[in-house]
């Protein structure tokens, strides 16, 4: 038993001080426990119609308890709930061993209780999987019951065979072979109904199928009536049990039916036998191929009516299979009403919605290409429409009300097994909670790794790409040699939907970018606004410079880049230098040769280059004997140090001095104060970027003859 799982535990003792000590040893041990003590046989009787328990402690000389009558009452309730008798082995005056001759599982002496968690774990672990073996026998009735209605209304003529005897045949196999009643089929080998040709090998192909090898195709056989005609049939073996007696399902086919019995069947395994919605197993495959193969974004709903037990208990398994049937047929009415097209925006041309069956008493829906907005609007008129629904079953009626689990998935962001898991514990929660409600998953932040909450991040940025939720801002590049340029740094930003802070904080943002693969999609769409920015500007007769960051996918895959954007730089008629592309320091040293070819190419489209976070690697100084750069970017950390550290402002008076052997302009980077700027002047450094000047700002409105 996982630690996790709560046991759930009737205490009876008039004190619930031997019960409660018990307990709390347990707690001790890692076992989580919940108790209800009991104060009568009535509160008894209660507790054990409300729900399945896992374990009983009785002590046996309760002042208002007989122990043989609680036995008894737990017999007939609950009989398969395990009880365990709590007592004093040195002072106890009952014999205990009545009481486990009486159905008593165990005794723990409250004098030495080491054998306790043991115990707890043993007789919780036989109640939980008594309970669970009730269930299947139940889902077997029920499963066995369907099938029965099936064959007795199935064209196909179907028969179970034991032993080679006919023990059941559904009137389409009486016709087949001129029988009128089946009393006359009753001590009739199968055998005599096929031709003596046949016969042999149909022995073998029994054999094979009886040794359970696989066999994929049907058996070919000629069959003999009971006029001794013979006609060609084919047939198909399965293993079912019937009257609770493990048999053998004959399913004939005419031959000339076959292609047609072929697709029917291939058709039928996609189809579940009593509601005619997709299986689970269909939908989990062509989902599947929607979240990894196709990379499609959308919504996922499970949809469940409630109180599902209590209808079962007042209307028979039967009815209850009815009801789900016409739960179907009212989800797929309503899916294909005009309300919820035009809601999801589906035509005549879009793809089928997938509506499957989940579970003994669910749906699942695929809302692909839908947003959460609107799956919330679908799972709103699902609920409320349900809810006012009345189905007719087999000539009587009920109603129900539903709860619907709305969980996200974004292509191959997404593990589809994940997020159908997502669902089906959200239902759970929503049914718990009295049902008659839909709701979007929303995942605890913090309970998630650092790697997930990277994952979440990346979706909110691929919809915000989407949506175009993204934001520029620019911070201004002052010169101190009297440039009169206006030079900006663009800045990418995205508003924190969540409310927390007016955007989300860049290391995050670009973190998830990274990691998630994002990087050259995040760079084309900076680039693409930036060249729509410089076309406005232009037309105010204003031709500032914009610096813009790439990332190190974006110089590995240039040859991509540079395709996508000519005709986007040729669109926007740029001035010779307008634009500078900058690149990490790191990424220049390691991406020697392909950052050599960038510049190449940047320089035939007169644009700049310039190497960010410069002065963080060991060599930097050699760095600007590999590359025709025309800015450096002194890093954050190093212009950070300027006021406290001597060997700092050594450092950037050398970088200075190289880079004008180079002609190379240098920036000093985020100068955050009147201090560092008052150091910097006499390095004799170009320029100055940060929070000093001003903070960056959705407009570029600096008055550069201010400063």
């Amino acid at each position: 038993m996982a630690l996790e799982e709560i046991l759930e535990i009737v205490v009876i003792d008039d004190s619930a001080n031997h019960g409660e000590a018990v307990a709390n040893q347990l707690r001790n041990q890692g076992l989580a426990i919940h108790t209800e003590s009991v104060d009568s046989f009535a509160q008894l009787t209660t507790l054990l119609r409300q729900k399945a328990w896992d374990l009983l402690l009785l002590t046996p000389e309760c002042e208002h308890f007989e122990p043989i009558a609680v036995m008894r009452t737990v017999l007939e309730q609950q009989p398969q709930l395990g009880i365990v008798i709590v007592a004093n082995m040195a002072t106890v005056r009952i014999n205990l061993d009545d009481l486990l001759e009486g159905g008593a599982k165990d005794i723990i002496d409250i004098a030495n209780p080491s054998r306790a968690s043991h115990i707890f774990r043993r007789e919780s672990a036989a109640t939980r999987f008594h309970n669970e073996l009730l269930h299947c026998r139940t889902l077997l009735q029920e499963s066995n019951h369907r099938a029965q209605i099936l064959a007795n209304q199935s064209k196909e003529a179907i028969a179970y065979i034991d032993e080679g005897m006919h023990i059941y045949a559904n009137d389409s196999y009486l016709t087949l072979f001129g029988y009128d009643d089946f009393d006359d089929l009753l001590g009739v080998p199968f055998l005599d109904m096929l031709h003596a040709d046949s016969q042999n090998s149909f022995k073998s192909y029994l054999r094979q199928f009886q040794q359970g090898r696989p066999i994929e195709e049907l058996f070919e056989a000629e069959g003999i009536d009971l006029a001794t005609k013979s006609f060609p049939l084919q047939l198909s073996l399965s293993r079912i049990s019937y009257e609770g007696e493990a048999c053998t399902q004959i399913v004939l086919y005419n031959k000339e039916d076959s292609q047609e019995l072929v697709r029917r069947l291939e058709e039928a395994k996609q189809r579940d036998s009593v509601t005619g919605a997709y299986t689970q197993q269909y939908f989990v495959e062509q989902f599947r191929a929607i979240v990894h193969q196709q990379n499609r974004s959308g919504h996922l709903l499970l949809i469940s009516p409630d109180n599902l037990n209590d209808l079962r208990q007042r209307l028979g398994f039967s009815a209850i299979e009815a009801l789900m049937s016409e739960i179907y047929h009212f989800l797929s009415q309503e899916l294909d009403s005009s309300s919820i097209k035009q809601l999801i925006l589906r035509t005549e041309e879009s793809e089928p919605l997938l509506l499957a069956r989940f579970g003994a008493s669910g749906f699942i829906l695929s809302l692909t290409g839908v947003d959460a907005h609107r799956s919330e609007k679908v799972a709103a008129l699902l609920t409320a429409t349900g809810r006012d629904t009345i189905f007719d079953l087999e000539g009587r009626t009920t109603q129900t009300t539903f709860s619907i689990a709305i969980t996200p998935y974004h292509g191959k962001e997404s593990n589809y097994q994940q997020v159908i898991g997502e669902a089906d514990r959200l239902l759970e929660q929503l049914t718990a909670a009295g049902g008659n409600r839909y709701e979007l998953y929303t995942p605890d932040v913090d309970q998630l790794t650092q790697r997930e909450k990277e994952k979440l991040l990346a979706i909110e940025i691929r919809q915000a790409l989407q949506n175009n939720r993204l934001l520029l801002v620019y911070q201004p590049i002052i010169s101190l040699n009297d440039d009169p340029h206006a030079t900006y740094e663009v800045m990418l930003r995205m508003p924190d939907l969540r409310g927390e802070q007016e955007f989300v904080a860049a290391n995050e943002f670009f973190a998830a970018v990274h990691h998630c693969g994002l990087s050259e999609i995040v760079d084309r769409w900076v680039i693409a606004h930036a060249l729509l920015v410089l076309k406005e500007q232009r037309q105010r007769q204003q031709y500032p410079r914009l610096f813009i960051k790439l990332s190190e996918q974006s110089l590995v895959n240039q040859t991509k880049l540079f395709h996508w954007m000519l005709p986007r730089l040729k669109s926007a008629q740029l001035r010779p230098w307008e634009l500078v592309f900058e690149i990490s320091e790191q990424v220049a040293t390691e991406q020697l040769k392909q950052v050599k070819q960038f510049r190449t190419m940047l320089e035939k489209l007169k644009i700049a280059l310039a190497i960010n976070q410069f002065g963080e690697q060991s060599n930097h100084l050699t760095i600007l004997q590999h590359y025709d750069s025309c800015y450096i970017k002194i890093s954050q950390g190093l212009i950070n140090q300027l006021a406290e550290s001597p060997q700092a402002v050594e450092q950037i008076n050398n970088i200075v001095q190289h880079a004008q052997q180079y002609d190379i302009q240098v920036i000093a980077n985020a100068v955050e104060n009147p201090q560092t700027l008052s150091r910097l002047y006499a390095t004799g450094i170009n320029y100055i970027v940060g929070f000093f000047i001003q903070k960056p700002s959705r407009q570029m409105d600096y008055d550069f003859n201010s400063f």
